[in-house]
């Protein structure tokens, strides 16, 4: 390698590291600040309001003609569930021109969290399903056997 190929890849090394990292989403992340919400008097303090993520699409449902998630999303918004979906949607993501239509298909899929002021919704109920623990705990009471140690 010589000395002009070296000062090249000097150059050019921390602006290609920086892209890559934006394009795959390792990259710092911006985080828009919200609107201040226009209160009628600017004295009292304002209530801080809390905010859960629901699996999309949940019961809403996209005005006709619109994408959701690109063209129309719930009143309080969403954030999208990357976490959620597979990697090749991640990618189609963040493909420029493209991503209109992977937007809607995380939404009929779940990839995005719909954001809902207030409690958290509850926990689903458990079902009959459930597989059992990798160490299940041994039987005490019942038909098993109880072995106790010899007193002497």
């Amino acid at each position: 390698m010589g000395p002009l190929e070296r000062r090249l890849r000097r150059i050019v090394n921390p602006i290609s590291t920086a892209l890559t990292g934006w394009w795959c989403g390792m990259g710092p992340r911006r985080q828009v600040p919200a609107r201040p919400t226009p209160t009628a008097s600017r004295t009292s303090e304002p209530r801080a309001t809390t905010f859960f993520g629901v699996p999309s699409p949940g019961r809403w449902q996209a005005p006709s003609g619109l994408r959701p998630g690109w063209q129309w999303l719930p009143e309080h918004g969403a954030v999208p569930n990357l976490r959620a979906v597979p990697r090749w949607v991640r990618v189609w993501y963040r493909t420029p021109l493209l991503d209109r239509y992977a937007y809607e298909w995380m939404w009929w899929h779940g990839g995005w969290n719909v954001l809902t002021p207030g409690e958290p919704p509850p926990p689903p109920p458990p079902s009959s399903d459930v597989r059992e623990p990798r160490r299940p705990r041994p039987v005490t009471s019942g038909g098993g056997i109880e072995l106790r140690p010899d007193s002497d």
